[in-house]
């Protein structure tokens, strides 16, 4: 969630943000109901 790995070949490195391109929060909670979402510092 705050872009650092916590397991893989990865393991501790912080990664890059990606643009997930979803653009409309609310359509994507009607079809996934618990995700989570949260706002960018």
């Amino acid at each position: 969630m705050l872009g650092k790995a916590t397991s893989g070949s990865y393991i501790g490195r912080q990664l890059n943000e990606v643009d997930s391109g979803v653009h409309f929060a609310f359509a994507l909670l009607a079809f996934h109901p618990d995700s989570d979402s949260y706002q960018r510092p």
